[in-house]
């Protein structure tokens, strides 16, 4: 049963981060003479940061989805990390086709805001889980600020 339900948790995760990343990819690449045109700020890294980062943090995602639904006190929590799959799929869309920053800057916020959130309940509940998800939180902290810095520049 034991080994069922670790399965269970990985599968559970890897569908959650595959179906973010292959549509989160989708909509970056649909549009992307759009991002090319954008003024960009000076603190944007170039390419291979993001292209090291994100892989990086799609295996902390794994594995932290995976320990949240296996252990039962934070099972619950699969519901915002679905969320925030969600959110990062709609994020992309908006941002890169159909051009909405605002509205992007607010997606990305509430992002913010339901990671924080987890960090929290995993403060309480358990704080490995917590240190394993500060890179994902931190990575959304650079995510505003660097959405918020193409609204001020373009």
């Amino acid at each position: 049963m034991r080994l069922y339900i670790k399965m269970l948790s990985l599968s559970t995760a890897l569908s959650v981060v595959f179906f973010m990343a292959y549509l989160s990819e989708y909509f970056a690449v649909v549009n992307g003479e759009f991002f090319l045109n954008l003024n960009k700020p000076i603190f944007l890294p170039k390419s291979i940061f993001f292209n090291t980062a994100l892989p990086l943090i799609y295996v902390v995602y794994i594995i932290s989805i995976t320990i949240s639904v296996y252990h039962k006190e934070t099972r619950k929590t699969l519901v915002f990390w679905v969320l925030i799959a969600i959110l990062n799929i709609t994020w992309c869309a908006v941002f890169f086709k159909f051009k909405m920053l605002y509205l992007a800057q607010e997606i990305i916020m509430l992002i913010l805001a339901i990671m924080v959130y987890l960090e929290c309940v995993f403060i309480r509940k358990n704080l490995k889980l917590a240190l394993l998800i500060l890179p994902i939180t931190i990575f959304y902290v650079f995510a505003v600020v660097l959405s918020f810095g193409f609204i001020v520049i373009n």
